[in-house]
């Protein structure tokens, strides 16, 4: 089992790399600018990071997300030497998918799709034992849910 990551990143490293101002050994370092500040060049291990931004280890999330960048994190030098995209398609499909899934916008998005479906649900189940079992229900395969439906991508 693999140490559960406290500091999620909603863009890959390798990404980030990429658009590095200068690196040194295994540390690249890139330029941040705030809203309203002034640009500042940060170690990208800092860039584009949240504490538990796809929640706890417990839900697997970054662990798979990391799986899917072990695969994928050569795609980028792979088109640079020349391979043509419909060779890599697939890869280039997933590798689209994980980063529009990483983003901010799209959690709160589903975040508020989830709301949304929990209170339609709240208000049209109207015995207190119906509403109990499905909420039950919910807690106890919702993660389950998740784990698979990350597992399948890779």
């Amino acid at each position: 089992m693999s140490t559960p990551r406290q500091r999620n990143h909603c863009m890959p490293r390798f990404l980030l790399n990429r658009f590095s101002s200068r690196g040194e050994r295994k540390k690249c370092w890139i330029w941040q600018l705030e809203q309203g500040g002034m640009p500042i060049e940060i170690s990208t291990r800092d860039a584009a990071v949240s504490d538990y931004f796809y929640g706890g280890p417990e839900t697997g999330v970054e662990d798979a997300f990391a799986n899917v960048e072990d695969r994928l994190s050569a795609l980028p030098q792979s088109l640079d030497q020349g391979e043509l995209p419909e060779n890599l398609a697939e890869d280039l499909r997933l590798f689209i998918w994980t980063l529009a899934v990483r983003t901010r916008a799209v959690r709160d998005q589903l975040g508020g799709t989830a709301n949304v479906l929990f209170d339609q649900m709240a208000t049209t189940i109207t015995s207190d034992q119906a509403l109990a079992a499905v909420l039950e229900q919910l807690d106890l395969q919702f993660d389950r849910v998740i784990k698979d439906t990350l597992q399948d991508l890779l």
